[in-house]
Formats: C-alpha cells, structure tokens, sequence
C-alpha cells in the first residue's frame, strides 16, 4: 500500500530530514516482524477511511458539521433524477448513496455550485465522465522547479494506476494534458508526478478538461448505448 501520494504535500527540507523505520519492508513482512516481537497490533486489521473521526461513516460525520443545502440531480441533457442532500456529501465518480433506483447505473459526474446542481453520467462510460486533461494550481515540488513541459507519469488519486501525461508550468499553475482520456478526474483532489519511482511534486486539481471530441472513439464502444 504505497503512500507515496501523500508526500509531494512535504517540503523539500523537511522531507530531507524524515526517516522511515520499515524502510523497504511490505505489509505483510511487517506483520510477521510484529507476531515475531509480540506486539498487539499484529493483527489488528487495516484503518479505512479516515481514522481520526471513529466509527461515524464519512457522510455522518460531513453532515454533523456542514449544513445541508439539497438541490437537483440532473444528467448532462438537463434530465431530473430526484433531489441531492448537499453537494459536499458527494464525490467526482460515485456511483452509490445517491437515493436513485431503476435505470441505468448513474455516477456522480460534476457540480454546478452556483445552481446547487448535482450533475451525473448515465453509465460508467459515459463521455461526461471522462477528461483530456487539466489544470492545478500551487504545485510543491521535491525537485528543482521544473520550467516549461515535460512528460512524466501522473497519479491522480491514492491507489490509482499510473498513467502516461505532459506537464506544461504555466506561472503558478501546472497544465497536465493525460496520453489516454482519464475518468472522474476531480478538482480539490492531488496530481502527484512521478518519474519512475520517484515523486517529483504534485498540485492541486482546479479544473478537468472536458474530453475531445477527438478522444470520444477511444472510448470502451458500449459507452454509446450507455449514452443514448
């Protein structure tokens, strides 16, 4: 389970100065060493989720301290789905906790914060899905600042496979154009660049570029059917 998502987030200096203590050791290599010495954590299972606020779920716990402001839940054509609790309670490519029954799977797919509008997508490849590209701002670099483009491999949420992209620095901002359409790329998350296995910096997402009409045909094919 690779952490290194969260360390672009790190200064420079103070990354210098940090120790790992399991060095290169797996999950599972650090259990055994842990049963070896018998420690009570041997066994304990994984943390999900966000440790820090117990056994509420994410929702309750976003709920308990923002206020719920509902609104409507439509698909890119301006098709009502139902009524939303908030848009905060929802993330970019969601597809569960959305209340609606029948039809096809629908995913959360955007927000449109000034009309308190929760946008979907009609299926999992459903072109409004999906991004060429796009744009972050305040980059932490664990490098030398990088000047102009350059091609690296980009990380666009925790766990996420990596994927092939070309990074132009524009003043404080970072333009990212991915090789392949990228789905539920969501702005507030992290783009973290990586060369090889090392973590050149990341940014935060402001913007997703809405996918070409270029890229549509390299899509999976169903995503027509999912769409019509």
């Amino acid at each position: 389970k690779d952490q290194s998502y969260f360390l672009y987030a790190i200064s420079r200096g103070a990354l210098a100065s940090v120790r790992f203590p399991l060095g290169n050791m797996t999950k599972k290599e650090v259990r055994a060493y842990a049963r070896l010495k018998k420690l009570p954590t041997a066994e304990r299972p994984d943390s999900q989720g966000v440790c820090f606020i117990g056994h509420l779920n994410v929702a309750q716990f976003l709920k308990s301290r923002i206020e719920a402001v509902p609104g409507p839940i439509v698909d890119s054509e301006g098709v009502a789905y139902g009524t939303h609790e908030g848009l905060p309670f929802y993330t970019i490519g969601q597809r569960h906790g959305l209340g609606i029954g029948g039809g096809p799977p629908l995913f959360v797919a955007g927000k449109d914060i000034k009309r308190q509008t929760l946008i979907v997508a009609k299926g999992a490849n459903d072109p409004i899905l999906f991004s060429d590209g796009l744009t972050a701002s305040k980059p932490t670099w664990l490098i030398d600042p990088p000047r102009g483009s350059f091609h690296c491999a980009v990380r666009i949420r925790y766990r996420q496979q990596l994927v092939g992209a070309t990074v132009s620095i524009d003043g404080n901002d970072c333009v990212v154009r991915f090789d392949a359409p990228q789905r539920a790329v969501a702005p507030g998350q992290a783009v973290v660049f990586y060369q090889g296995d090392i973590v050149l910096g990341g940014a935060t997402i402001e913007i997703a570029q809405a996918i070409s009409s270029a890229h549509l045909k390299t899509l999976p094919e169903h995503h027509e059917n999912a769409t019509r």
